[in-house]
């Protein structure tokens, strides 16, 4: 099968990509990154097309000081992008093309008519959905959260409408397409994989946790993300202000964005921040937590979520995100209702109440862990192409 990829950077592309190779499929990348970047991450990805003027706008566009400017500029890229996918992947060519929303109406629209099936990457819920839920975190909070514009939302309703199918990462978001108006024929959901060599949870760490947990020193909580208010960090701050002092010690990972900046002294006071780190360093991260805490408002899935399950880790997150899908209430973990920082207080105050029950969920979690991978991924990928193919779409030309 050869298979056209579109996406703007990498998000978990060149992880489905790599996947799909192994599988014995040709696939072309179709990116704004440098073809040197994209095979340090993977040699064998090797057929790579890279719109550079692209990446080069966006770093310009990255830093524009203010939202309105950016949101604007993001916009016009997006249209940047998809018009040159529009002119370089040719209908006919593929089996499938696997495209990005937002960079891709202009190259749907050029796929009308040529019987070339399209998936299309929804990697958030229903951008309607979105963009409701952080115009009420703006409303509930009294500062401005940056969400996507009506240009946007247009444009990617008209994606919606012109792929062949929809693909989303959990049911959380599946399920906002549903209210949103969109037929569940028109819809998949393919979870993301993790990288289970890096991220499983060795014996040993699995009993330094569960040790660490039983002597009752304080539990360590980690938070791994970008710290934003669509990540709930206004409930991560009153969560953490106002659990038990000294029961908890706090570690929080990833880059401000500045409408957090005010809430920084709050945390700052109570919990230990660190810069962004390597994607490969992160294992060690989660290998010191006795629990992982993700309150977001939104996500399609959430990556850090599988990553920091793969090490066996409890997991205390919301139901906006994969959390429903990949939590069983009570044995590895707790799924909350969004803006409830009260929950998610009593949910730590049990646990440090109940060391042993705790314990047991860390080995409830290493035992029963089905990780999914990037090659179970991958498998599910072919067989939603291969159904498209079945459907009546002609296999392209060679």
């Amino acid at each position: 099968m050869r298979v056209a990829f579109v996406v703007p950077g990498r998000f978990h592309a060149l992880q489905l990509a790599s996947g799909l190779v192994r599988r014995g499929h040709e696939v072309t990348l179709f990116t704004n990154c440098p073809r040197w970047y994209i095979q340090r991450f993977d040699p064998s990805l090797k057929d790579v097309r890279s719109c550079l003027s692209h990446a080069a706008l966006s770093r310009v566009a990255s830093v524009l000081p203010s939202a309105a400017l950016r949101r604007d500029a993001d916009w016009q890229l997006c249209r940047l992008l998809g018009r040159w996918a529009a002119r370089v992947v040719r209908p006919g060519d593929w089996d499938c093309v696997h495209c990005y929303s937002g960079v891709s109406k202009e190259l749907l629209e050029n796929l009308q008519g040529s019987h070339t099936p399209s998936l299309l990457f929804r990697g958030s819920s229903h951008i309607r959905t979105q963009a409701r839920l952080l115009d009420e975190e703006s409303a509930r909070t009294g500062v401005s959260v940056e969400g996507p514009g009506e240009e946007m939302v247009e444009r990617e309703e008209r994606e919606y409408q012109l792929a062949t199918k929809i693909l989303t990462l959990s049911s959380f978001a599946q399920q906002t397409f549903t209210t949103e108006g969109v037929s569940p024929e028109r819809l998949a959901v393919l979870p993301l994989g993790v990288n289970a060599a890096l991220f499983r949870a060795s014996d040993q760490i699995v009993d330094e946790r569960s040790r660490r947990i039983l002597s009752g020193a304080p539990l360590r909580i980690l938070y791994v993300g970008t710290l934003s208010m669509r990540k709930g960090c206004w409930d991560l701050a009153q969560i953490i202000e106002h659990s038990p002092a000294g029961r908890f010690e706090w570690r929080l990972i990833g880059p401000v964005t500045p409408e957090v900046r005010p809430l920084l002294p709050v945390l700052r006071k109570h919990a230990q921040l660190l810069a962004p780190q390597p994607h490969a360093q992160l294992q060690k991260w989660y290998a010191e937590a006795d629990i992982f805490l993700f309150p977001t408002i939104e996500d399609g899935f959430a990556s850090v979520l599988i990553e920091a399950q793969a090490n066996a880790l409890p997991l205390l997150t919301t139901t906006n995100c994969a959390g429903p899908d990949l939590v069983s209430n009570g044995r590895n973990g707790w799924v909350l209702p969004i803006r409830n920082p009260e929950a998610f207080v009593a949910c730590l105050r049990w646990a440090d109440e109940h060391r042993p029950q705790l314990a047991e969920m860390v080995r409830y979690s290493n035992k029963n862990n089905q990780l999914r991978t990037w090659d179970h991924a991958a498998a599910d990928f072919e067989a939603m192409a291969s159904s498209l193919e079945r459907s009546g779409a002609p296999k392209a030309i060679r």
